[in-house]
This record gives C-alpha cells, structure tokens and sequence, in this order.
C-alpha cells in the first residue's frame, strides 16, 4: 500500500528494534506502528533507516510534541538526505540507524 513500509522492511524494523517501542522500551510483539522520522508529509521515504517501531503512545507523543520530537531524532526535517545520518534518542540512550537494518552507539 502506497505510504507504507513494505513488509519485509517493517520486519527488519521490528527485528533492528527487538519488537520494543524505541522511546519507552514497551514490548509491542506485532502491534507497533512503524514511524517516519521523516514525516511522509515531508517526502520522508519508506527505507529502513527512516522508520522506528514505536507503540501507540509514543507515536501520539511524537506527533503531539514536534519540537521535543525533533530535538530527539523521532522527526526529521524535510531537507534531511539521508536519515540513517542524523542520531535518535531512544531508550538505549543516543544511537545511528544504518541503512543494514542495524543501529550502533553514536558518538
């Protein structure tokens, strides 16, 4: 379905997130919602490194608070190139997502 993740990439989400809200750490197990950090209004694109799993709280949160969510990583602004460039404050403390599918620490 057009603005949507293709399966098998919100399945590498959900694996690269460990089927964990990445902003409160909740188990989601299949009923998390895969977020645009780049907001599809925005042109952001449905690539890996530009979605995180969130539960349905954190995804409220994230849309209700843009300014915090930017300053986190969760939004993106649209001149962003490549999100997988631009670090995210989650549960785990400041991490990349990488275009692999993975994330590491950041710097």
């Amino acid at each position: 379905m057009p603005g949507e993740f293709s399966q098998a990439d919100r399945r590498r989400i959900e694996k690269r997130d460990e089927d964990r809200c990445l902003m409160c750490a909740r188990p989601v197990f299949g009923a998390g919602q895969v977020h645009h950090r780049q907001l599809r209004s925005q042109g952001g694109k449905h690539i890996v490194e530009n979605g995180v799993l969130l539960c349905l709280w954190c995804h409220g949160w994230v849309h209700g608070n843009v300014r915090a969510a930017i300053e986190s990583g969760f939004i993106l602004p649209s001149w962003i190139d490549d999100p997988a460039m631009v670090a995210i404050k989650t549960w785990r403390g400041w991490i990349m997502l990488l275009t692999d599918g993975d994330w590491c620490e950041a710097a």
